[in-house]
C-alpha cells in the first residue's frame, strides 16, 4: 500500500485504486463449492488434454476441441483465462472489498 500512497502523493489529481484480484481466485480454488464450482478449479473448462484439460498446442475453437456443458461450474475457461462466472466472482468480491480504500461515489472523474 505505501506504493499506492506515493502514487497518489504524486499524482494529486488522479482517483488512484488498488484492488486486490488474487484473494478471491485463491478463495475459490481452496473452496470451489462454495462459491458455485466444480470439485476440480483449475481444470480448464475448453481445451487439451491431461490433468489440468490444457496444453499449449491444442485451445478452444480448434476442430476436435469441445468445451464442457456448464461453463459455470469451472474456474478456467482455457487454462489461460477465467470463466464469465469467475470474473463476475472476482469483479463482486474487489467491488464489495475495503480494498478500494476511496469509496467509489467519492471519486471525481474527468469530464472529456
Amino acid at each position: 500500500m505505501r506504493m499506492v500512497s506515493d502514487l497518489r502523493r504524486a499524482h494529486p489529481g488522479m482517483a488512484i485504486l488498488y484492488a486486490d484480484q488474487y484473494s478471491p481466485v485463491a478463495a475459490i480454488v481452496r473452496s470451489p463449492r462454495q462459491y458455485g464450482f466444480g470439485d476440480k478449479p483449475l481444470v480448464a473448462c475448453c481445451g487439451g488434454s491431461g490433468t489440468y484439460n490444457f496444453t499449449l498446442t491444442t485451445f478452444c475453437g480448434v476442430p476436435g476441441v469441445a468445451a464442457c456443458a456448464d461453463p459455470s461450474k469451472y474456474v478456467s475457461w482455457d487454462g489461460i483465462h477465467m470463466t464469465d462466472a469467475a470474473n463476475r466472482n472476482v469483479a463482486g468480491a474487489v467491488l464489495r472489498s475495503t480494498v478500494l480504500r476511496q469509496p467509489l461515489d467519492k471519486l471525481e472523474l474527468a469530464s472529456s
